[in-house]
């Protein structure tokens, strides 16, 4: 019993290690079983046995066990009649072949090899090859291409080598092939002219058969010590030499455009006279200049503007600070502790006539008024808020005032504690004056003041429910939106209405933080 049982793991063993190293091969495999008819002629094969890359080949999936007649109806007769013989002759064979119905356009490597130790069957070993295939039809059809234009060139060249000298003439190119010259042991020493164009013939005259070293004219391209060395180079090498050479005749710049190609044991020479499409790329490059230069003015010019707006808005607000704060200080100092001079006077008066007395309470309510009237007037000219304790707190401020009149709701994102002392103002006094147009015009309900600095740049959105205006009549705006305007034009900012008729007005303000 213990030995049957090592048996059978033995066989097990070999029996996974076999299946293992069929899933670990690329190509795939199969072990048919021919399916005859009565006559003996193969009409059908059963799958026993497939390994991993089976499927990747073919595609087919779960395979064992089925018929390919099953699988594939119209799978081509040549498959059955090829694994028929090799199952009846018991003789391996090895070919290629197409596959349309498995897998259109697919070609396969086969080998196929009788299983001699069950009749019938078959062991199939594959690769897909089309792209090979598809490869060698490419390449086919590339040759056959291809010799058939060397035959219709060498034919037109056969048929006339006038054509051929007449397209070499009609070049506005100097054409010239010249051929090597060697010494006993294979080394170039000079190089002959054997093809020249007519341009090349008009430079130099007839020059075919003549030597390089023999030439003494002066050439439109390096004389000829240069020339011979480059000649040499491509001659030796079989590398494409080009480059542009640059020469001065009778204080005039010449350019050319040269070309060495290597032909057989020689060189084929190419010059261009390219002199005036280089004088044309000098003159581009010198208006390209003139234009970056005049940008770059212009750039400078509009940036000097941009700061000279900046101070301009600067002083005028410095200036206007400076003339409220005195303003205000002759309020508060002056016509402020006036008044309230004049309301301790009043209150010290004794009248005991009940007329006079009502009129004497009748001023002292005016002048607490009037003195309540000089402090506010005083504190929106001036307001030392701002400055003790930041923006956020002093637009806020400028919302409570006001909050017994309508609804007022402010927002503020992204702002620091401090800010340029000048950008406060700025935004202070923008803000105070759209606050007051919307106190005094917009007959409103409800306003927002919303207040965002993102990306170094202010956001002033001032929005409320009023009785709206149209943007697009100026004189309807009033002064106090053209003056905000104004300013935050000098701020190089941008100033953008949103109104209609009883829909209220929304107004947005940007402009850089600096």
């Amino acid at each position: 019993m213990a030995l049957n049982t090592t048996n059978i793991d033995r066989i097990k063993h070999v029996t996974d290690r076999y299946q293992a190293l069929l899933n670990s091969i690329n190509q795939g495999f199969c072990i048919i079983e021919m399916i005859w008819d009565e006559r003996g002629y193969p009409v059908d094969y059963l799958f026993i046995e497939t390994n991993k890359a089976f499927e990747n080949q073919t595609g087919i999936k779960h395979a064992e066990g089925r018929t390919m007649r099953t699988i594939e109806p119209l799978h081509e007769e040549h498959w059955f009649q090829i694994y028929g013989k090799v199952a009846a002759l018991e003789k391996a064979v090895q070919f290629e072949q197409k596959a349309d119905f498995l897998r259109k356009g697919t070609w396969y490597e086969v080998y196929a090899f009788p299983m001699t130790e069950a009749s019938g069957r078959v062991a199939v070993l594959f690769n897909d090859i089309s792209e090979r295939k598809r490869a060698e039809l490419l390449s086919k059809e590339f040759l056959a291409r291809l010799e058939q234009e060397v035959s219709e060139r060498t034919q037109a060249l056969k048929e006339s080598r006038e054509l051929l000298k007449a397209t070499l003439n009609s070049s506005k190119d100097a054409i010239q092939v010249l051929r090597a010259i060697r010494s006993d042991d294979g080394i170039i020493i000079d190089f002959y002219w054997i093809l020249i164009n007519k341009l090349v013939e008009d430079i130099y005259g007839d020059i075919v058969g003549k030597r390089l070293s023999q030439l003494t004219e002066r050439l439109p391209i390096p004389r000829d010590k240069v020339l011979f060395s480059k000649c040499k180079q491509v001659a030796e090498t079989g590398e494409m030499l080009h480059f542009e050479y640059e020469t001065v005749r009778e204080q005039i710049k010449f350019w050319y455009d040269i070309t060495l190609v290597k032909l057989n044991d020689g060189v084929v020479v190419t010059v261009s006279d390219i002199t005036e499409r280089r004088s044309v790329e000098l003159e581009i490059k010198k208006a390209k200049e003139l234009y970056d230069k005049n940008i770059q003015l212009k750039l400078k010019q509009k940036e000097l503007k941009k700061r000279q707006q900046q101070e301009i808005f600067m002083t005028t607000l410095r200036t206007q600070e400076e003339e409220r704060k005195r303003i205000a200080e002759n309020l508060h100092n002056g016509l402020g502790q006036l008044l309230y001079s004049v309301k301790l006077s009043l209150e010290q008066i004794d009248i005991q006539e009940n007329g006079q007395q009502k009129i004497l309470q009748q001023a002292q309510h005016l002048l607490a008024a009037a003195i309540r009237e000089s402090r506010r007037i005083s504190h929106e000219l001036m307001p030392s808020i701002l400055e003790d304790f930041g923006l956020q707190v002093a637009i806020q401020d400028v919302c409570d005032q006001f909050n017994k009149s309508l609804a007022f709701k402010c927002d503020f994102i992204g702002l620091p504690y401090k800010m340029d002392k000048y950008i406060e103002i700025a935004i202070y006094r923008i803000v105070q004056e759209l606050v007051i147009n919307i106190i005094k015009h917009a007959k409103a309900t409800e306003a927002s003041v919303k207040i965002m600095l993102e990306q170094n740049a202010i956001n002033i959105m001032v929005k409320d429910n009023g009785m709206g205006f149209d943007p697009n009549v100026k004189e309807k705006r009033g002064i106090g939106l053209n003056t905000i305007q104004d300013k935050v034009k000098l701020l190089n900012g941008s100033f953008d209405v949103i109104s209609e008729r009883s829909r209220g007005t929304t107004i947005n303000i940007k402009f850089p933080n600096q």
